[in-house]
């Protein structure tokens, strides 16, 4: 399912580079407490005794001043770098069009499609885009490359981010960075510590319009129910915890619309309810 609205003079797509995947709860949060989990599930979906939860793949293209700003080269989890490129024909695109690429952090589903094989080597599938990274992200596979290249860090390096850094279009950037300005309307990028050395998420600001691509503050609703709830994906599980609740207290106070970069449906919505109960209300398309 894709998503577009506007944020000031910036048009956002939100859409999917892979299939939602069906998973049991307890299991893909099993670095929390199956009673906190069950909990939140049971505010989520009441009346309801199932336990699995939808979990999506997803990302957005910002279109502003002229530049489209691609967030992520995104792609699920076991399927092929090239739903990246079905996914952007889908809202009108192909690679060429891209002036910039953003890594929020380098976990597998979201840096997939930078480099593709060509020959005996791989190449970037954005060759013509500056791509940007937090530097501690960087250094961290850097040093991941050099102790452990066989390892997991090791690969996602030499697979998807060493291509892109040996063709000189990889650049580092970090919390209060600019991606782009149209009149009062601001995407910048912001830190969120937690899920992974660098992590990053986009801020779309007009005024009091506002929208967050969270990246992966949360991979479903019920963190945003309930942030103790996490994944074991996460490099400093407390970090993770406060991000999630500072972002929780702020979105729904700012009343910003929250875009997820593994939520179903249609992955956008507003945190709304009183401090202690919040819930999550579905952006519709066309809001």
């Amino acid at each position: 399912m894709s998503l577009a609205f506007d944020i000031g003079g910036m048009r956002v797509h939100r859409f999917e580079v892979g299939p939602s995947k069906t998973v049991d709860a307890a299991a893909y949060f099993a670095g929390c407490p199956p009673a906190i989990v069950e909990a939140a599930l049971a505010r989520f979906a009441p009346g309801t005794s199932g336990r699995s939860v939808s979990i999506g793949y997803a990302t957005i293209l910002i279109e502003a001043a002229g530049r489209r700003i691609l967030i992520d080269a995104a792609a699920s989890i076991g399927g092929p770098a090239s739903a990246l490129r079905d996914a952007l024909a889908t809202i009108g695109y192909a690679p060429e069009d891209i002036d910039v690429v953003v890594c929020t952090h380098a976990h597998e589903d979201r840096v997939a499609a930078l480099a593709e094989p060509d020959g005996d080597r791989r190449v970037p599938v954005f060759p013509g885009a500056r791509h940007l990274i937090h530097p501690a992200e960087l250094d961290f596979l850097r040093a991941e490359w050099r102790s452990a290249p066989a390892g997991r860090w090791g690969q996602v390096y030499e697979g998807f981010v060493r291509p892109v850094e040996q063709a000189g279009i990889l650049e580092t950037a970090a919390d209060a960075h600019v991606l782009a300005a149209d009149g009062d309307t601001i995407a910048r990028l912001e830190d969120a510590p937690g899920h992974a050395p660098g992590h990053l998420v986009i801020r779309i600001a007009d005024g009091d319009d506002v929208a967050l691509f969270a990246s992966d503050i949360f991979h479903h609703p019920l963190q945003i129910l309930d942030p103790r709830i996490c994944t074991l994906g996460d490099a400093d599980t407390n970090l993770a915890l406060a991000t999630r609740k500072a972002t929780v207290a702020r979105c729904r106070d700012e009343g910003t619309i929250v875009i997820g970069a593994h939520f179903a449906g249609s992955g956008a919505g507003r945190i709304i309810g009183p401090a202690d109960a919040a819930a999550f209300e579905p952006l519709d398309d066309g809001e």
